[in-house]
């Protein structure tokens, strides 16, 4: 027969490994904070409060506070060190306000803790009185735990909908308790009894909930890249009542930290049991659900950045966050520095961790340029800091685009010549293998008052060298000097069409039309594609390199009858001012395009 300790052992085991599977369920979080080098608006506090926690119920596990509870101890020193490998992922990635809070906070309950500590070894004698003063500390944790999913019962009974509730989730709950009530009540340990006990009943209850209004639950709604939008509040419970976790997660990743549990506890294998339900909160959904990507890049200035033919990750994780700075920006008021605070500190923890890299990538003919530009970088980003300190958000967008162009320059010196060869077939043409700088100057008939202006197109010879070549090659003929704009409707602003019956520019030593081919550089394509569009290659899901977002983008126009046309996008958009051809308003336009002046092409241009 069975001996009760050996019963209790068991039991004490089982608990163990579930309490550990619900310990490990913030990984998925924590792994998530250290991909993005960034905490964003994750709150310490439960992981600070699970400390203390852990560390009464050790306390209460001692050999001279309660005798026979090893495995109250193992599994609480257990859940100590996972919440202080968080709290270190945390404020590896934390602002320095989060860490001075992590810091005062913990050093808070060490004094607390201790405190405690010293009363009752000092004070209270007897490991009977030392149970029940420790005890009771524990249960007032453990009780305000357990009803930490009161609010979400509520919530289910009031929307006659389980939808917040997930179902694995209230299961472990239930069993963790149960199976530390029985734990409790094999060799009697009122304290333990109580809360868990009480966790036990939660659970019950949650599962109650579920039983009663899973069918009135509405069908889950999906967003666009097929995600339940859906997500609970993870409450995590040990024997010893770990605490609460307020962070969002997923039903997929509660289902499979449980199954993992569970598995574990049964020995039952359960990699088929999570597949199925990585695959049930995942569907299928149509393929051009994964078109929608997020709002569409229309800074040129990043366009032109993300265009480099560069393959160098460490660059682009300082880039990435310093051009989030704009959408930070969006949010009103100061409370916009707090975002461009993280943006910043992700941007000079890239830096600092992959400048090595960054210098290894650039062109030996260009090294001494580029770490000049990263040694302002750097200063720069310290002087960025300063002013979010300040709280000067008027300051923010002209140091941002000061830090954007040191990127860009370092960014450009790893470009180390023409990244490929052009196709036989178009050599003869003029091609550009780099990128130029036309200044375009305007000038408006009819209105004296309005001097004239300046437009500066910057043409990439990276992703179209033989478009880029072609509009180079016409500016240096003179060929649309006093050429009037031909189009201007609002949406597009055109012209180049020559006077006469010619239909584009004659190539004088053809004396044929200059055939120009559709040029597109695809996202991962080394090599342009010539001659067919996306949807003739079968490519309807591809990213462009140069894509028509920004304002002011300039094309060539794509007619059989002219390769000479160019059109410029004035697109209309509620979040931006439009700042483009102000005064190109209707069709009867008398606005001539002045001698154009070409800065740094002919030594580019072959």
């Amino acid at each position: 027969m069975v001996s009760a300790e050996a019963a209790r052992n068991v039991v004490g085991i089982i608990g163990n490994v579930i309490s550990f599977g619900l310990f490990l369920s913030p990984v998925p979080t924590f792994w998530k904070i250290i991909k993005k080098k960034d905490t964003e608006e994750f709150k310490p506090d439960p992981y600070m409060a699970t400390v203390l926690n852990c560390l009464f119920w050790i306390f209460y596990g001692m050999p001279f506070v309660h005798p026979d509870s090893t495995l109250v101890v193992t599994i609480n020193a257990v859940g100590l060190a996972l919440e202080l490998i968080y709290l270190t992922i945390f404020v590896i990635y934390a602002s320095a306000k989060g860490r001075k809070k992590v810091g005062l906070w913990l050093a808070g309950e060490v004094i607390f803790f201790a405190a405690v500590v010293l009363i009752t070894l000092l004070c209270v004698h007897g490991t009977k009185n030392r149970s029940m003063v420790v005890g009771i500390i524990c249960d007032i944790f453990n009780i305000i735990m357990y009803s930490s999913p009161l609010t979400i019962m509520a919530k289910v009974i009031k929307t006659k909908s389980v939808e917040y509730m997930p179902f694995y989730l209230s299961l472990t709950n239930f069993l963790n308790g149960l199976i530390w009530t029985a734990y409790a009540l094999i060799k009697f340990d009122i304290y333990i009894l109580i809360s868990n006990s009480l966790g036990a009943l939660s659970g019950l209850v949650q599962l109650v909930l579920y039983a009663w209004y899973y069918k009135s639950t509405p069908k889950q709604s999906k967003d666009v890249a097929g995600k339940p939008t859906t997500e609970v509040q993870l409450s995590d419970h040990t024997a010893t009542g770990a605490a609460r976790k307020g962070k969002s997660f997923s039903i997929k990743e509660c289902a499979i930290s449980i199954a993992l549990a569970v598995g574990l506890v049964t020995g039952v294998p359960a990699l088929d049991w999570c597949s199925n339900a990585y695959a049930a909160a995942n569907p299928v959904v149509p393929d051009l659900a994964v078109l929608i990507s997020g709002p569409p890049i229309k800074d040129p200035g990043a366009l032109l950045r993300y265009a480099l033919p560069i393959d160098n990750k460490a660059i682009r994780e300082v880039q990435k966050p310093l051009e989030d700075i704009t959408e930070s920006l969006k949010v009103a008021g100061v409370k916009a520095l707090d975002s461009v605070e993280r943006n910043l500190r992700q941007a000079s923890r890239a830096l600092t961790q992959g400048k090595s890299v960054v210098v290894s990538g650039l062109a030996e003919s260009k090294k001494e340029h580029g770490v000049e530009l990263l040694a302002k970088l750097e200063a720069g980003m310290k002087e960025l800091q300063q002013i979010v300190e300040d709280r000067d958000r008027d300051a923010v967008a002209a140091k941002q685009k000061e830090l954007l162009q040191y990127v860009g320059g370092v960014e450009e010196d790893m470009v180390d010549g023409f990244p490929y060869q052009v196709p036989e077939e178009y050599q003869s043409m003029p091609l550009l293998k780099g990128r130029a700088t036309v200044d375009m100057k305007v000038k408006v008939k009819d209105n004296p008052s309005l001097s004239d202006c300046v437009f500066r197109i910057v043409l990439d010879g990276y992703n179209a060298p033989v478009t880029a070549g072609n509009f180079v090659d016409l500016v240096e003929r003179h060929f649309y000097d006093g050429m009037e704009i031909q189009r201007a409707d609002g949406f597009v602003v055109q012209t180049g069409d020559p006077e006469g019956p010619a239909e584009g520019f004659i190539d004088p030593s053809t004396e044929k039309t200059r055939a120009i081919p559709l040029e597109i550089t695809v996202e991962g394509e080394k090599l342009p594609f010539y001659g067919e569009t996306l949807e003739e290659l079968g490519l309807y899901k591809a990213q462009t390199k140069l894509p028509f977002n920004a304002f002011g983008t300039m094309a060539m126009a794509r007619d059989v009858r002219s390769t000479s046309r160019f059109i410029f996008s004035r697109l209309i958009n509620s979040e931006v001012e439009i700042k483009w051809f102000p005064n190109f308003v209707g069709r009867n336009l008398r606005t001539i395009l002045l001698p154009a002046k070409c800065s740094g092409c002919s030594r580019k241009v072959s």
